[in-house]
């Protein structure tokens, strides 16, 4: 007679497992990799604007695109990761990013510079929804968005390291040799990711897929207990399969009003983060910042956004509340008006503004990606997340987009940051209708409720 076995109790044990913590790893630098290919062409945009000798106005073009591509990784691949999992998509993203990386100093022209960047938004998509899920299903359930949030951190660490590298290395070697750098590390990684990175056990027992293959990755989770060949996996005690995977599953089961609320969360919150990010760079150096400052500045915007990210996912674990959430968005966008308030009059408070300001609205993308990959069960999270993701991207291209047109029409820099406030204040309102949504249906409001 064959033994059940509850994974889920195993992975829930408070004490991370050798090949748990390979897992985090791993995504924790195939995040540093997004971070770094996304910041690096910010601080990029000027010098490939001379090269390919178009204003850098045109720019926001490019960042659109990419956020463009990101939007359509976000949608596919996630969608797709639910039915041949999370481990291949993760490899292709990567490849995909290295192909782009390398490809992007060889550009000759505007276009080629707009193909080769919206590819490699598709694949930064692609990424981000799959280590998500990946990390949500190897991470104890008590410690899940602490988990989460410091695997995505790791973002915040690439675009730190991008605007190091950047101040450091484009006046000596020229910007070209970091974008060799940014494609090398994907390829590498890639690499790794097939040798040693396990596909989501979770998703496996899900999908009801070979039971032999499971039971090799449950032996290197425990590899303290032996396991015969007639044991039967399951999660949850004792859910072992079945799942749609239908775009209309996201809107079943309690989750009808809160899905479209999520999304205009992420949307909301990518089009105040990437507007910063795409555009602080050019637009502190139009307020007469030297470049290594501008540099440096944004650099300081990502260290807010990876504290506040540490801090604010520890309180989802925590049991925070949408409510509370809402008033975080409350407090992002009086930052973000005191950034383009200080940047004006090149205050001293500048600096710490952008801290401020990296804090709550950088940080608050980690609690919400944390938020999603609680909500959504096994077989929708990678959907469910990517989705949120998707319609975020949204924003990420209306952001620098909007950048653009406004820098375009002469705005002054504390019009240009301060409108920022306005989708930031539309966040908080949306988490709010959340958990007074939640409350009211007798749903537990706190981030914790378990929907396998």
């Amino acid at each position: 007679m064959a033994v059940s076995i509850d994974v889920s109790r195993i992975i829930d044990q408070p004490r991370l497992g050798r090949l748990q913590v390979l897992v985090i790893a791993l995504c924790s630098a195939a995040a540093v990799i997004d971070g770094f290919d996304m910041l690096l062409m910010a601080f990029a945009a000027s010098s490939i604007a001379q090269k390919l000798d178009v204003d850098v106005s045109a720019f926001g073009t490019v960042f659109g695109l990419t956020s463009f591509g990101l939007m359509i990784g976000s949608l596919a691949f996630g969608s797709v990761a639910d039915r041949a999992g999370r481990k291949p998509m993760i490899v292709l993203a990567m490849t995909i990013i290295g192909l782009c990386s390398l490809l992007t100093p060889f550009t000759q022209s505007f276009t080629q510079l707009l193909v080769v960047r919206f590819f490699a938004g598709i694949g930064l998509g692609g990424l981000m929804p799959n280590i998500i899920a990946l990390t949500a299903e190897y991470s104890p359930r008590q410690w899940r968005a602490t988990v989460i949030t410091v695997m995505f951190s790791g973002v915040s660490f690439g675009a730190i390291l991008a605007g190091i590298l950047s101040a450091a290395l484009f006046g000596v070697w020229g910007w070209q040799v970091v974008f060799y750098l940014g494609g090398a590390l994907p390829f590498l990684l890639a690499f790794a990711f097939l040798l040693f990175l396990p596909e989501s056990l979770s998703f496996l027992i899900v999908r009801k897929a070979s039971s032999a293959r499971s039971l090799r990755i449950l032996r290197r989770l425990d590899p303290g207990t032996q396991y015969g060949e007639d044991v039967k996996l399951t999660l949850f005690g004792g859910q072992s399969g079945g799942g749609s995977v239908r775009l209309a599953n996201l809107f079943s089961q309690g989750r009808a009003q809160v899905t479209p609320l999520l999304w205009l969360i992420f949307f909301c919150n990518l089009l105040v983060w990437f507007f910063l990010t795409n555009w602080l760079p050019t637009i502190l150096q139009g307020a007469s910042f030297s470049r290594e400052r501008a540099a440096l500045a944004t650099a300081l915007l990502y260290a807010g956004g990876l504290i506040g990210g540490l801090v604010l996912g520890w309180m989802v674990d925590k049991r925070m509340s949408y409510g509370k959430l809402g008033l975080v968005y409350l407090v992002a966008s009086l930052c973000v008006v005191a950034v383009g308030v200080t940047a004006a009059v090149d205050s001293p408070f500048i600096l710490p503004s952008l801290f401020a300001a990296g804090f709550f609205v950088g940080g608050a993308q980690y609690a919400i990606n944390a938020l999603a990959a609680n909500f959504y069960p096994t077989q929708l999270r990678s959907t469910g997340v990517g989705w949120a993701l998707g319609i975020g991207r949204l924003g990420s291209i209306l952001g620098p987009g909007l950048g653009g047109v406004l820098l375009a029409s002469g705005w002054h820099i504390d019009q240009l940051i301060g409108v920022l406030g306005l989708p930031a204040l539309l966040a908080g309102l949306a988490a709010t209708t959340i958990g007074l949504g939640l409350r009211r249906r007798n749903i537990e409001e706190e981030t914790n409720v378990r929907f396998e």
